[in-house]
């Protein structure tokens, strides 16, 4: 089976966005992990990720360096999109990843 996993923003505890991209983007992908643990998968079950940026240019640089701390060859398929707003006020943001879940 597969497992659907949309909507992560990178905020903290309490639901508040960090100060910095870099903290944000770390929770994101560590608040992923998080529910493929619960699952039994991790980062390596990963086959599709679509994410949606505000502002994309300003930081798909340092977005996809944090990425790559937590995915890796063989890489899954990757959607990024430039966006003008998320729901959550301040977010730069949102993960969907689609998870090939073990046997």
């Amino acid at each position: 089976g597969f497992m659907f996993l949309s909507g992560v923003v990178g905020t903290g505890e309490k639901g508040k966005l960090p100060d910095t991209k870099s903290e944000e983007f770390h929770n994101a992908w560590k608040g992923i992990g998080a529910v493929l643990a619960e699952v039994g998968a991790g980062y390596g079950d990963i086959v599709e990720c679509t994410t949606y940026h505000v502002d994309i240019n300003s930081h798909i640089g340092e977005f996809s360096a944090i990425r790559d701390e937590y995915i890796s060859e063989p890489w899954p398929a990757w959607t990024a999109i430039g966006i003008t707003a998320l729901l959550v006020p301040g977010a730069s943001v949102e993960i969907r990843v689609t998870v090939k879940l073990p046997e």
